[in-house]
């Protein structure tokens, strides 16, 4: 008997299980739930160290997330004059 393998066939998207297409579309959307919650976040970030005063208003926990908050101090930190945009 020979050890010759044969070459995979190529996925064909149109023969695919319907659940399998199901289950690449759910995960692609959770995928662009999670990249949309980021992009929120980073840009709350951003408004902070950009207008750092916020950080001294004592309801800016009110406004913004604790992690936000964490995370524009931490980037003010490693820049004594502000960022400058």
């Amino acid at each position: 008997m020979s050890n010759v393998r044969m070459a995979p066939k190529p996925l064909d998207y149109e023969l695919l299980n319907e659940n399998v297409k199901k289950v690449a579309y759910a995960v692609k959307r959770e995928l662009y739930l999670r990249a949309s919650e980021l992009q929120k976040e980073g840009k709350k970030v951003v408004a902070l160290c950009q207008a750092p005063f916020l950080l001294d208003d004592p309801n800016v926990g009110l406004l913004f997330p604790a992690d936000v908050i964490a995370r524009a101090k931490h980037y003010l930190s490693l820049n004594s004059g502000g960022l400058d945009w």
